[in-house]
């Protein structure tokens, strides 16, 4: 008798199952934010959707942008003769599809796994590096991009409590908001302050990383009872942070090489605002875009406390205080959630989903960009 064919057992991939995670997530976000869903559909009827439309333009600007604060960076640095080392590849800018479609897809990462930028900056080190991108100059990059980001909606902010102060006559609880968003906008400078200090030092760097080392291991020691006893390796935290530190040693060295990464953060601070007052302008309100700006601060904070809900209840309850009808600023802060929302998860699922299963293994991709064949 013939013996049976021996069959290989059937082994779950790393990707299979990072697909179906993906998925599930994907449902569940949905299933989470239904409600809002089919109440958003309803008002899109309220829109001019000639105007409406002019969202995915701007959305696709901002996605740009968002990438050209990377790829902008790998230019200058070419051009300024730094970038050139035996390991790093000279670097041809990919098309705008290109950087949309790679910006839309740490998006999706954002918005799949929420856990405070990581996901996203991840899922960056590992997409970026067939364009020479290490690791350290990646995150070097996203933390570039959230100085900048964060520095333009300051400024803004500061702008619109200005223009606001003098032009309209405020309720006491339109002039608490105020007040409320000149001190974040101060607090936010002073913490900004703070962190290049200490990035500036790598031994100041080290001691404070090496600090929430130790509790993050103590907290995972303590939660699982002794059986897991260290979740971050210092030692290899500590490499990672000599190459950041060259990083920043080098774009300080050459100030130059940040003008055009910093220009294109404010292009894109600008544009998350804008998809707020295309919204609004849909909606016949186009006045609207400074209670927007100070709106969007103030929501930003109390989505950094609570982030399921009060992000939203916060941008709305602060146009509200300024002045804007509670319905109406509640429509316009729905809209653009849930529209948001669905350039995300739809378009932005399917290019990350295409991306991991056309590699063969994470963190080596399986293709070479057509830009740099």
């Amino acid at each position: 008798m013939c013996a049976k064919p021996k069959t290989k057992p059937f082994k779950l991939s790393f990707k299979f199952i990072l697909s179906v995670l993906t998925l599930f997530l994907v449902v569940f976000i949905v299933y989470r934010n239904w409600n809002d869903i089919i109440s958003a559909v309803d008002h899109i009827r309220e829109t001019n959707i000639f105007i409406l439309l002019l969202i995915i333009p701007e959305q696709l600007m901002m996605l740009y942008s968002g990438g050209k604060i990377f790829f902008s960076y790998k230019e200058s640095a070419a051009d300024a003769k730094l970038a050139q080392t035996s390991s790093e590849p000279a670097l041809k800018s990919p098309s705008f599809f290109k950087i949309v479609r790679i910006s839309l897809e740490s998006a999706f990462a954002r918005q799949a796994y929420p856990s405070a930028g990581i996901s996203s900056a991840t899922f960056l080190s590992w997409r970026l590096k067939p364009y020479g991108f290490s690791p350290a100059q990646t995150s070097f990059l996203y933390l570039l991009r959230y100085f900048a980001i964060v520095c333009t909606n300051q400024l803004q902010t500061l702008l619109a409590v200005i223009l606001l102060a003098f032009t309209i006559d405020l309720s006491p609880a339109g002039k608490t908001i105020l007040v409320l968003a000149t001190f974040i906008a101060i607090i936010t400078g002073l913490f900004l302050g703070a962190t290049i200090v200490l990035i500036s030092s790598k031994r100041r760097t080290v001691w404070f990383l090496n600090k929430v080392t130790k509790f993050l291991n103590f907290l995972v020691r303590t939660f699982t009872f002794g059986k897991k006893r260290k979740l971050i390796d210092f030692k290899k935290v500590e490499s990672f942070l000599t190459e950041l530190h060259e990083t920043y040693l080098v774009a300080r060295k050459n100030l130059k090489i940040l003008k055009k990464p910093i220009l294109w953060g404010m292009f894109y601070s600008f544009f998350e605002i804008a998809t707020y007052w295309v919204v609004a302008i849909s909606l016949g309100h186009p006045e609207l875009l400074p209670q927007i700006m100070i709106g969007e601060a103030v929501g930003s904070v109390a989505g950094a406390v609570v982030p399921y809900g009060l992000y939203e209840l916060g941008m709305a309850g602060a146009m509200a205080s300024l002045g804007v009808d509670l319905g109406l600023s509640s429509v316009i802060v729905l809209l653009t959630r849930i529209l948001v929302l669905g350039e995300n998860l739809i378009p932005g699922y399917v290019v990350y989903q295409h991306t991991i299963l056309k590699t063969k293994a994470l963190g080596k991709p399986a293709y070479v960009p057509p830009e740099e064949t």
